[in-house]
């Protein structure tokens, strides 16, 4: 998957949390870039209640302007 997105260069990765952060804390080490966390979710106590995803901890600041890869675990409606 690193090799699939080097070409892209990447600036910082930010890996979802949950299911996100092993793959994205390996991808960022691999390309050699910064990692930031992020969360975020449409389900509160494990129950969709909002319609479309909701931050619970958004990208800082030094993220802005940057090329940044988002790594989750799978695609889907959450």
């Amino acid at each position: 998957m690193a090799a699939a997105v080097a070409p892209w260069r990447p600036e910082i990765v930010l890996p979802v949390l949950r299911g996100g952060t092993y793959p994205g804390i390996l991808l960022a080490h691999l390309l050699q870039v910064d990692v930031y966390p992020v969360r975020l979710s449409r389900r509160e106590n494990d129950i969709v209640v909002h319609e479309t995803p909701r931050w619970l901890i958004e990208p800082p600041a030094a993220v802005a302007g940057r090329r940044a890869l988002v790594v989750d675990e799978m695609c889907s409606t959450g």
